[in-house]
């Protein structure tokens, strides 16, 4: 029984870790995770409950965000940075996935 904790543990910084991937990958560099991406990270909650549920409404925030970012800037017609834009708002979800799931994670090199 004391095996449980730590393991419930890992399993949320390893889910904390592949959304911090997902985040850079689509709202940093603007290239949509797969649903196949999004599952495969569902798989890896397992029947925790809470890791499921940040994993849902991080998938829901990342679209919304990723949506909007192209809906206004896509056409490249604005003075905006797009690169950066996306970096800020990156960073700004990776810290409130950080601080949601209450462990520490390293933000990710490479989405891919």
């Amino acid at each position: 029984m004391a095996e449980e904790p730590s393991s419930t543990k890992a399993r949320q910084q390893l889910v904390t870790e592949q959304t911090l991937r997902l985040v850079e990958k689509q709202i940093g560099h603007g290239q949509p995770p797969s649903d196949e991406e999004w599952q495969r990270l569902r798989g890896l909650a397992g029947d925790d409950a809470s890791a499921l549920q940040l994993v849902d409404e991080l998938q829901a925030v990342v679209q919304r965000f990723d949506e909007q970012l192209r809906r206004k800037f896509g056409a490249g017609e604005t003075n905006v940075d797009l690169a950066r834009l996306r970096q800020g708002l990156a960073h700004l979800i990776r810290e409130i996935v950080r601080r949601k799931a209450g462990v520490e994670a390293t933000p990710p090199r490479d989405a891919n």
